[in-house]
């Protein structure tokens, strides 16, 4: 499996490749923009594709089943384009979900990327309008390339993008729970881990 930072390095280095695009005349690159309703699963050290689920807090976490119980499982409506912002609903169906959640139905999930500190390291989470995230929040810029989930960084003068993955995963006093966090600068953090995004399940196997 590929880390996180090897999966950056890999993506940056192809940057002008980019996710569902194509090239336009000056260069810049033009996004087909592409609505989806999925699910999300984090890959990391311990943590072989597990869903996202919402807290009762509004914020995000990574969790086995049993770890779930009180935890809201989320369907996601995903823009590929990095246009609008990715959005989520209650999973009704899931096996493990929160029936009494609060979750608002359409709430708006963000990353905290841009602060004062080039190392901020916060939860990302759910809110009922944009307009309420929390100060730094980035609601939009979210892509997908092929199954993995990146996050649109910046656009050079020669209409170059490059994305960035720095999803991590923060253990938690309870045992199979983890919260989903964004590490800005990728430096090392106390009992977390380095988590990919993807749209795509673990595949399970029967011992014969």
């Amino acid at each position: 499996m590929l880390s996180t930072t090897a999966l950056v390095g890999l993506l940056v280095a192809g940057a002008a490749a980019s996710p569902s695009g194509i090239h336009d005349r000056t260069g810049r690159i033009v996004h087909k923009r592409t609505t989806e309703t999925v699910e999300l699963y984090a890959y990391g050290t311990n943590i072989s594709g597990l869903a996202i689920y919402a807290g009762s807090d509004n914020l995000a976490y990574v969790a086995t089943d049993d770890a779930a119980a009180n935890l809201t499982a989320v369907t996601w409506t995903i823009d590929t384009s990095g246009t609008d912002a990715w959005t989520v609903a209650a999973n009704t169906t899931a096996s493990t979900t929160n029936s009494s959640s609060s979750l608002t139905s359409g709430s708006t999930f963000y990353i905290v990327s841009d602060s004062t500190s080039d190392d901020s390291f916060a939860q990302a989470g759910f809110v009922s309008d944009a307009s309420s995230a929390p100060t730094g929040a980035t609601t939009t810029g979210f892509v997908t390339y092929g199954p993995f989930v990146m996050v649109l960084d910046d656009t050079d003068d020669s209409g170059k993008e490059t994305y960035v993955s720095e999803f991590w995963a923060t253990e938690t006093d309870t045992d199979g729970l983890w919260a989903l966090m964004w590490n800005e600068d990728g430096s090392a953090q106390d009992n977390s881990v380095p988590v990919t995004l993807k749209t795509t399940a673990p595949v399970e196997t029967e011992l014969l």
